[in-house]
C-alpha cells in the first residue's frame, strides 16, 4: 500500500466522485461499530463494511483497526478523519456551483466601459437584463480600450462595451448596439445661427479644434477627410489629445470641433451642437459589445440581446435655444 500522505491526484478524484464512501467512513468513526453505522444509514453491515474497505483501497491505507474486539481508528484513519469534513464541503459546493452555473443562478457578468461609451444610449438595456435576470450580479467598469481588450483576453471581463478606434480586435468577436451620427461643436459665444442645420464647407475659414495626429492619429485623419470632403482643408488649427480637452477648446470660443449626436443634451457649457447638413463618409460612431471569441457565454449573449432591443430611436429636433436630441420620447425595443 502507497503511504497515506502520497494520495496522488487520481486518488483525490476517485474521493471527490464518491463522496458517500467519507460519508459512511465518517458515521463508521463516530459510532466504532459497523452495525451501529449500518442501522443508522439504513444498510446492512457487509454492505457498509465492504464500502469502508473500497475506501482504504482508494487511499492506500487501513482506516480501521480490526484486530480488537471493538473496531478503532488507526493514526491513518484519525488523520483522514480530521479532513472528511473539509472535503465533503468542499464537494458539496462544488456540485451547488455546477448546479447555480446550469440554471444561470449566482452568476457575474463582468463588463467593461470605455468612457466613450454614452449611458444615454445604452442605460435601457442595462435596466432591461437586470429586470429579466436579477439573480445574476452585473459589474461594471469603466476602462480605457486598450486595458479593455487585454482584460478580455485574460478572462477579467466577460464583454466590453467599446469604440474601436486602434484597440486591438485580434481574437475578438463583437456586435454593433448603438450608433451616434456626427454634428459640429460651435462655441456659443458666435454669432452663428443655432436655429439650422449647418453646410461644413461653410465654415471653410472658421478656426477648427481637431483631434491630435500624434496622439489619435486615425480620429485626426478621419476629421480631416470629413473637411476634404467638404472641398476645403482647415487653416487655423487647434489640436487637443482627449474629448475633454476638445470640447474645452470649443467652449472657449476658440475653434468648431466635431462631435456625435450623444453629446447633445441641456448642458451644454458654452457650445451649440449643429446637425451637418450633408452626410458623410463614415460619420457614423458605432458602438460595440465585443468579448473573447472562444468563450462567448449564455449570459453575454442574453445582455447582448438586452442592449439590442433597447437601443432608443433618437432624432435631433429644433428647440428653443437651437437643437437637441429627443431621447425622452424615444422608444426602446424597436
Amino acid at each position: 500500500m502507497m503511504p497515506f500522505n502520497h494520495v496522488n491526484i487520481q486518488v483525490a478524484c476517485e474521493l471527490c466522485m464518491d463522496a458517500q464512501l467519507i460519508r459512511d467512513f465518517m458515521v463508521v468513526a463516530k459510532n466504532l461499530s459497523f452495525t451501529r453505522a449500518a442501522h443508522e444509514l439504513g444498510t446492512s453491515q457487509p454492505l457498509l463494511s465492504r464500502a469502508v474497505r473500497r475506501l482504504e483501497d482508494l487511499v492506500g491505507e487501513e482506516l480501521i483497526d480490526r484486530t480488537r474486539r471493538q473496531i478503532g481508528l488507526t493514526p491513518a484513519g484519525f488523520a483522514f478523519l480530521k479532513e472528511s469534513q473539509s472535503i465533503l464541503d468542499r464537494v458539496d459546493l462544488a456540485v451547488a456551483s455546477a448546479r447555480n452555473a446550469g440554471h444561470g443562478a449566482n452568476r457575474v457578468l463582468r463588463i467593461g466601459v470605455t468612457e466613450a461609451v454614452p449611458a444615454k444610449l445604452l442605460r435601457h438595456g442595462f435596466n432591461a437584463f437586470v429586470t429579466q435576470r436579477p439573480e445574476v450580479s452585473l459589474t461594471v467598469k469603466m476602462i480605457p480600450g486598450d486595458v479593455l481588450t487585454d482584460a478580455l483576453r485574460s478572462g477579467e471581463l466577460d464583454a466590453g462595451l467599446i469604440l474601436f478606434n486602434n484597440a486591438d480586435r485580434r481574437d475578438l468577436t463583437w456586435r454593433t448596439v448603438a450608433q451616434s451620427r456626427l454634428v459640429l461643436a460651435v462655441p456659443s459665444a458666435w454669432n452663428f445661427p443655432k436655429d439650422q442645420e449647418v453646410r461644413l464647407d461653410s465654415l471653410r475659414d472658421a478656426p477648427f479644434v481637431l483631434s491630435d495626429p500624434v496622439t489619435s492619429p486615425q480620429v485626426y485623419a478621419t476629421q480631416i477627410s470629413w473637411c476634404d470632403e467638404a472641398g476645403f482643408r482647415p487653416q487655423n488649427v487647434r489640436y487637443a489629445s482627449t474629448s475633454l480637452e476638445s470640447r474645452f477648446l470649443v467652449a472657449c470660443g476658440l475653434g468648431v470641433g466635431f462631435a456625435y449626436e450623444s453629446s447633445l443634451g441641456p448642458s451644454r457649457d458654452g457650445i451649440d451642437f449643429l446637425p451637418i447638413v450633408n452626410h458623410l463618409q463614415n460619420d457614423v460612431l458605432e458602438f460595440h459589445l465585443t468579448w473573447l471569441a472562444d468563450r462567448p457565454s449564455r449570459l453575454t449573449q442574453e445582455f447582448l440581446r438586452c442592449l439590442i432591443e433597447n437601443v432608443p430611436q433618437t432624432q435631433i429636433i429644433s428647440c428653443e435655444h437651437g437643437f437637441e436630441l429627443d431621447w425622452e420620447q424615444a422608444t426602446p425595443g424597436t
